[in-house]
């Protein structure tokens, strides 16, 4: 009777870590399953003016620069600010869960004088169950307190933003709130006027703690855009590496015939 009572005993020890062994694959894996991520459909400046000529869609005085996303309806990547004259740079220094730093510098070194001048920064990102899921559009907002040198913000729909874009301001309203919805993040930035030989140099920061900018969350995770933007004179360009050899051949045959020169006059005056 011990024997087979053991066996019971050994036989429901047995069976309780079978329950377990269903409970952690039925509670814990997906739990981790639920992990979510930040997708990024579109990262976007936009330069306003009232002197910019070239119209997006054929009716506002915008340019649009997409770094991250579609290309832009112009053409590609750049197409708006290159037709004006500019030259962009970009550093994109996000990760692989697209949080990080992306800088960008647009150089007016031969284009009109624009005054004044709006730059806008446009993120449409989504917090979704795995990366390129459809489970999009469930997001929540809060406008944040501290948004760095922005003079303005809106936290909406992104083709409500756009309206906005294209009139060259924002509304300095969280328009989504608890959600769940679809939500974009923009910041502002204004200047007097960007001229021949200046630079607008914008760095922008999509964080998972709070940086005081824009807040987008979805349950426990959330994201943060902020940054700031300012105008500073084009670096001196660099020359090339033949034309530092050119050059510095050409000073030193101009320090040897100078040297040769000199030893000349010697020669004659101690003959003399």
């Amino acid at each position: 009777m011990r024997r087979i009572h053991s066996y019971y005993r050994i036989g429901s020890g047995a069976v309780l870590l079978v329950w377990l062994s269903l409970a952690l694959m039925l509670f814990v894996q997906p739990r981790a399953a639920w992990a979510l991520n930040i997708d990024i459909n579109q990262f976007s400046l936009f330069l306003w003016s009232p002197g910019v000529n070239l119209a997006i869609n054929g009716t506002s005085t915008l340019e649009q620069d997409v770094i991250i996303g579609p290309n832009n309806v112009n053409g590609g990547p750049f197409a708006d600010f290159i037709t004006q004259g500019f030259n962009v740079s970009v550093t994109n220094g996000l990760n692989s869960s697209n949080l990080g730093t992306i800088t960008v510098a647009i150089g007016n070194s031969a284009g009109p004088l624009l005054a004044p001048v709006s730059l806008i920064a446009l993120l449409d990102a989504d917090i979704v169950s795995r990366p390129g899921a459809t489970d999009n559009n469930l997001d929540g907002s809060g406008p944040g307190t501290n948004h760095g040198s922005a003079d303005q913000f809106q936290v909406d729909n992104p083709f409500s933003i756009l309206g906005n874009i294209i009139a060259g301001s924002l509304d300095n309203t969280d328009h989504i709130g608890a959600g769940p919805d679809n939500v974009s993040l923009a910041l502002h930035y204004s200047f007097a006027g960007f001229g021949a030989d200046q630079q607008l140099l914008a760095t922008l920061s999509i964080s998972s703690f709070d940086n005081g900018g824009l807040r987008q969350f979805r349950g426990d995770t959330q994201l943060f855009f902020n940054g700031a933007a300012l105008e500073t004179d084009l670096p001196a360009p660099t020359p090339e590496p033949a034309t530092l050899i050119l050059l510095g051949t050409g000073a030193a045959m101009t320090m040897a015939h100078r040297i040769h020169r000199r030893q000349r006059k010697d020669v004659a005056g101690s003959v003399r």
